[in-house]
């Protein structure tokens, strides 16, 4: 039912957690289509998730790789969702939660924690239209026939939902189902050192 778009750079210590997260779920009703952006060096060296590369996305292509991404969700898993290597799913429940919404006119949003210090969108912002900086690009899904292509633009991730938003029904879903694995950096950060 529902695909798993993450996007891996060189990070495979992130990664391993971010994909580990995906694999305790309790509901099975999931794919995982991971990209390896083309700067990446190292192989991830096992057969759970099939990494596949793409020299067509270039430098910091602020989330654009999530359009090359597309054209690899199967028709019988057709609702997306992103979580990036440095991401990772909040509890085992969390698929199931986001499936039990999912219907092809629907857009389910939830609350997305940064670390231990806080959650977006925040109060004053829960419910009503996305805005730039309190919406995160893994705190929805909906079904990939309503993609809208995410242009390489800072606050991607908010021009993509701002657009599902005015064509779709939302629903808002007050827990944290998807974390940042830790709270700084905004994507650029280093690897996690275990």
């Amino acid at each position: 039912m529902l695909t798993v778009l993450t996007r891996t750079s060189n990070r495979p210590n992130f990664f391993r957690r971010c994909r580990q997260s995906v694999l305790e779920q309790t509901s099975r009703a999931y794919h995982i289509v991971s990209l390896d952006d083309p700067r990446d060096t190292y192989a991830h060296g096992d057969v759970l998730v099939k990494v596949c590369r793409d020299t067509t996305v270039g430098a910091r292509p602020e989330n654009a790789y999530f359009n090359v991404m597309r054209r690899r969700v199967p028709p019988s898993f057709p609702y997306v969702m992103f979580l990036d290597d440095d991401d990772q799913f909040a509890s085992p429940e969390a698929v199931a939660t986001i499936c039990r919404y999912l219907t092809t006119n629907r857009l389910v949003l939830w609350r997305v924690g940064f670390g231990n210090e806080h959650t977006i969108p925040e109060d004053n912002y829960w419910g009503g239209p996305p805005q730039p900086g309190h919406i995160s690009g893994i705190g929805f899904a909906f079904n990939v026939q309503h993609w809208h292509d995410w242009k390489p633009e800072h606050f991607g991730d908010y021009h993509v939902v701002r657009h599902l938003y005015q064509h779709l029904s939302p629903v808002w879903l007050p827990s944290v189902l998807t974390r940042i694995q830790i709270s700084q950096g905004m994507g650029q950060r280093d690897d996690r050192v275990y």
